[in-house]
């Protein structure tokens, strides 16, 4: 029955070595605390969660899959090394991303932004009257607006997005 708010800060993570031998790049998703709970599909495969406050990750799935860097227990993200303790599925991008302590990883990454917070209303019928609250109080750069709208957009636009670099 109470509102969670979740901040979260993405990052690139390169280089780091395929399966192949190659050298690649994923995504590391620093969460809050709260990332769990507004997440209801997340299994941990192996391992355990990353304890708060150090530099400890969870691979996702598929990532453990296609890194095998990931198999030596460490990644290395800006000159620092991080320690993989488990992987983990939610069954969707998600387990192509590393994800880690989100204070951590803004700590690294030296910024103090969040690129996303997630917040869990009581209800969805909650979502105009929380969206009227918080819009006159953020800067005019800042969407408010659901998780399913972002992505719909977001997928939407890829063919457009991938033609355009083509």
């Amino acid at each position: 029955g109470q509102r969670l708010v979740d901040p979260e800060i993405f990052q690139g993570v390169h280089p780091i070595k395929r399966n192949n031998g190659e050298i690649g790049n994923t995504r590391l998703g620093g969460v809050g605390p709260h990332w769990r709970q507004m997440t209801p599909s997340f299994r941990l495969l192996s391992g355990r969660m990353p304890r708060p406050g150090t530099r400890e990750l969870l691979a996702g799935i598929l990532a453990r899959r296609k890194f095998s860097g990931l198999d030596s227990g460490t990644v290395e993200y800006k000159g620092q090394h991080w320690r993989i303790a488990g992987t983990f599925t939610v069954g969707d991008w998600w387990d192509g991303y590393l994800i880690g302590d989100a204070a951590m990883v803004k700590a690294a990454a030296k910024t103090e932004i969040d690129n996303i917070v997630q917040v869990r209303l009581v209800s969805p019928s909650a979502f105009a009257q929380f969206a009227r609250h918080v819009v006159g109080r953020l800067p005019a750069h800042v969407m408010v607006e659901r998780e399913t709208d972002y992505y719909a957009d977001f997928w939407r636009d890829v063919p457009d997005t991938v033609f355009i670099f083509a």
